[in-house]
């Protein structure tokens, strides 16, 4: 079987039109290929993001790693109150134990509020020095 000198070429040209779309960053890759990953640009913080010490270690942290925290605690304190409010009931006899629970929950509620107000206060603010 031979090839026409069109078909060389065509055969060339699917093969360079490969090799492009596997560097090109916004082509689609398969699901078992890792995309290529860049270092530089927005994904790292600036020197002015970050307050460092003489040592180089960040101290201010990142809005996720604090959001991050406030999740986990707030899932905390919330079992913490269940678990507080189960035994009111389970244990007393006051007349009013059933109370507890709304009012624990309002307490939590509020002491969770109280704590995301700077983080969101924060997140704002980067929202409004970007745009």
């Amino acid at each position: 079987m031979t090839n026409t000198p069109y078909e060389h070429e065509e055969h060339e040209s699917r093969n360079a039109k490969h090799a492009a779309s596997a560097n090109a960053p916004h082509e689609q890759t398969s699901l078992l290929e890792r995309p290529p990953v860049s270092y530089t640009g927005s994904a790292t913080p600036s020197s002015g993001e970050l307050s460092s010490d003489p040592k180089g270690h960040a101290h201010s942290g990142s809005m996720n790693m604090k959001a991050l925290l406030l999740h986990v605690l707030g899932d905390a304190l919330g079992n913490v109150g269940v678990i507080a409010t189960g035994l009111i009931i389970w244990l007393t006899s006051w007349s009013f134990k059933y109370y507890c629970d709304p009012i624990i929950s309002l307490v939590i509620t509020a002491i969770i509020f109280h704590s995301a107000l700077p983080l969101g206060e924060l997140s704002a603010s980067h929202c409004s020095v970007r745009s």
